[in-house]
């Protein structure tokens, strides 16, 4: 009986307090969307919050605007590839789904799949990954340095033209990734 009261709690409306406790982590802004957050507030919580922790806490009340808003998803997102939080979403499920239950997810082959895939900023640095969560993450870095202010998505415009950011279904023209940089232009 506590075990199925356990997991009807996943289908509940999240608490602030347990989200901000539980769920700290940086990349808070993948996890706005990935939660279905408007990317413009999502912007706009950036920019008026200089400190991670403060700008979280805003997102997830915007999250919580929504009606709609479950333990079950904020876990979904965590987990998703885009997020890359397999351990803080593991974390999160343990408030709401007792150790007993535990063993039955476990068992699911996909799951354990899904667990031991590196977060998302530990795979820009892995040669051969691909894909539009991986071009954000690699652009997000890239921004934050200040290298290149303003650049009008240049960058991201490049890998999807390029190689469809990574997943081309066609020859790519050099060994030069997502952005297919050739040897020779890197080298100048």
């Amino acid at each position: 009986l506590e075990a199925k009261r356990k997991e009807v709690e996943m289908d509940r409306r999240p608490e602030l307090s347990q989200l901000q406790e539980y769920v700290q982590i940086l990349n808070w802004q993948e996890l706005a969307i990935a939660l279905g957050c408007d990317q413009q507030k999502v912007d706009e919580i950036d920019k008026d919050n200089r400190k991670t922790v403060d700008a979280r806490r805003e997102m997830f009340k915007l999250y919580l605007k929504n009606p709609e808003a479950t333990n079950a998803q904020v876990y979904d997102a965590l987990r998703s590839r885009v997020v890359g939080e397999p351990h803080t979403a593991e974390k999160y499920r343990k408030l709401f789904v007792p150790d007993s239950v535990e063993s039955l997810s476990s068992s699911n082959p996909q799951s354990s799949v899904r667990l031991r895939y590196p977060d998302i900023y530990t795979r820009i640095w892995i040669g051969g990954e691909s894909g539009q969560d991986v071009v954000e993450a690699c652009i997000r870095m890239i921004n934050n340095t200040g290298i290149f202010p303003d650049d009008k998505k240049f960058m991201y415009r490049l890998a999807y033209t390029m190689s469809r950011y990574g997943k081309a279904t066609w020859q790519l023209q050099t060994d030069g990734g997502i952005w297919q940089v050739s040897l020779h232009a890197f080298q100048d």
